[in-house]
């Protein structure tokens, strides 16, 4: 949860879907409902006008993305692809100028026959400046592909990105 900064609004992630309050009302504003596929990762920047949201999509051919939204007018700002896995964790740099990804396997049951399905790939970490969205850094986060970063959080001058994976802290 985040005040959106200039305006009398909170923003809050439930389900997946982003919700803004108003706080002299109490009541819903407005929603940035997950309409295509289904969000597993969420973050809110720290001056509350961008919502990113990780894609776990359903259709196994095609690859998973970040989607960036502004807070205040609900639209999408930019479509971040690339990862190969369903995008599980986000964070922001404590200024806002980094988002950092992680994409790892996730048991999906595919639809229509609801098969279990695990797509292919290694987990995969990304950061994005957010002023250009260009990728700044890209790596794997360990040996295994089911080694996906969880609890991601930069430090307070946007330098180290840390994480778990196995139980420890890297």
């Amino acid at each position: 949860m985040a005040f959106v900064t200039g305006t009398d609004r909170v923003a809050s992630v439930g389900g997946g879907d982003l919700l803004l309050w108003d706080l002299e009302t109490l009541s819903l504003e407005g929603a940035i409902e997950n309409v295509e596929n289904a969000y597993a990762g969420s973050a809110l920047s720290p001056d509350g006008r961008m919502f990113a949201s990780g894609e776990v999509s359903f259709d196994l051919s095609r690859t998973h993305s970040v989607r960036v939204w502004d807070v205040v007018t609900q639209q999408l700002l930019v479509e971040l692809p690339g990862h190969q896995q369903p995008v599980l964790e986000l964070a922001f740099s404590a200024d806002g100028s980094l988002l950092a990804s992680a994409g790892g396997p996730l048991l999906l049951l595919a639809a229509p026959a609801r098969e279990a399905q695990i797509p292919e790939g290694p987990a995969t970490v990304r950061v994005w400046e957010t002023q250009t969205w260009q990728e700044a850094a890209a790596f794997q986060p360990g040996n295994s592909p089911w080694e996906v970063p969880h609890g991601m959080q930069f430090s307070p001058d946007g330098q180290y990105l840390t994480y778990s994976y196995d139980g420890s802290h890297h």
